[in-house]
């Protein structure tokens, strides 16, 4: 009989086991739904502003279903695309990636958002101020966006960031950074901040940036073609432009890649939007706190900025733009609604920014 027992529970270890290692079935792609006339006008309203070659990439989700919108402009036409795939730089979109890595590693219990980062350095900061890594994701660590000597050096305005590798970036906190003491608390941008924030949420696991991002968040939701390797995806990138329409070249961005140097399609972020009103997502709830009114309508969370509607719901969102492309996503939570906006302009007056609201207002309008 003891034999017996043993055998079974040796059976039952061995479920066990490949149930707790066994890697999730793909989800089934959303059902897709048509744009109404309104929200097509809109878009090509403000397709005539950009130049010709300019190319946008949109995506509307409600719930479960969403809708792609590809266009470019050729001459005086606005031609419609299949462009889901094309993939574009997101600019500073990384940085909800990056304070989502972090909230992974409070869920688990590894890093609690109050640590000071000097417990996870090998060295002393210039200013040996307390800084927490909830500082660093929501800007309120009186951190410069770049430290001033990063300014004072820069000799490729076309590709500014090549060249500033983490041992730059450790050699300025260590030796360059003044931090504003009369800005801890407050929000102050940081690309800066939110680069040592990717950087030693890296370090913490012996990972680079990139492995980090790829086993946490992007393999998980299938998110195939994310990535801050732009060589992997090269055949497939838009080219990038000036409002003027002017080609420039891509960002290297280095070590400033947790900051702002993730490409993404219009497809995978619509993955990664769903994927935060999934009942099984445990990050976003957390992530989606409120860490700091800045105004009566704008607040900031872990990584997303938080603007309230007229009628006063809050809306998530985070805007990028890189030297030739401009970005934006829009979460709405209470009714499951999200815009995703890629184009490859760098762009002038929130052009973008503004045509993503006004998307989502349309988008309100339906079932």
């Amino acid at each position: 009989m003891k034999k017996i027992l043993l055998a079974v529970t040796i059976l039952m270890c061995i479920i066990q086991s490949c149930k707790t290692t066994q890697t999730n079935p793909e989800k089934s792609p959303p059902v897709e739904f048509e744009l109404n006339d309104s929200i097509i006008n809109i878009i090509n309203l403000k397709m005539e502003e950009y130049p010709i070659g300019t190319e946008l990439s949109i995506a509307l989700m409600k719930k479960d279903s969403v809708a792609y919108f590809g266009a470019s402009r050729k001459n005086d036409k606005i031609e419609r695309l299949q462009n889901r795939n094309t993939i574009f730089e997101i600019g500073s979109i990384s940085k909800v990636f990056t304070s989502h890595l972090l909230v992974n590693a409070v869920l688990r219990k590894e890093i609690q958002l109050n640590d000071p980062i000097s417990e996870y350095l090998e060295f002393e900061m210039k200013n040996n101020k307390n800084i927490t890594f909830q500082q660093l994701s929501t800007h309120t660590a009186g951190l410069p966006v770049m430290p001033q000597s990063f300014f004072d050096n820069l000799v490729d305005t076309i590709n500014p960031y090549k060249d500033y590798t983490e041992e730059k970036l450790l050699y300025d906190l260590k030796n360059e950074i003044e931090i504003d003491t009369q800005s801890i608390g407050k929000f102050q941008y940081s690309n800066f901040g939110v680069s040592l924030l990717g950087y030693l949420l890296a370090k913490h696991k012996n990972s680079t940036y990139e492995a980090l991002l790829q086993k946490e968040i992007l393999k998980p939701l299938s998110m195939r073609q994310t990535t801050t390797k732009r060589n992997n995806l090269k055949n497939r990138l838009a080219t990038a432009m000036l409002f003027n329409g002017n080609v420039v070249s891509n960002w290297d961005l280095n070590a400033l890649s947790p900051a702002g140097g993730v490409l993404s399609s219009s497809e995978d972020l619509a993955k990664y939007a769903m994927h935060c009103y999934s009942d099984t997502n445990q990050t976003f709830p957390v992530q989606s706190e409120l860490q700091l009114q800045k105004t009566k309508k704008s607040a900031q969370a872990l990584g997303w900025m938080i603007v309230n509607s007229k009628t006063g719901e809050p809306h998530y969102f985070h805007a990028g733009e890189t030297g030739g492309y401009s970005c934006l996503i829009v979460l709405r939570p209470d009714t499951k609604k999200a815009v995703v906006i890629l184009s490859n302009i760098a762009e002038a007056n929130n052009s973008v920014e503004m045509l993503g609201f006004k998307l989502m207002k349309e988008l309100n309008n339906l079932e």
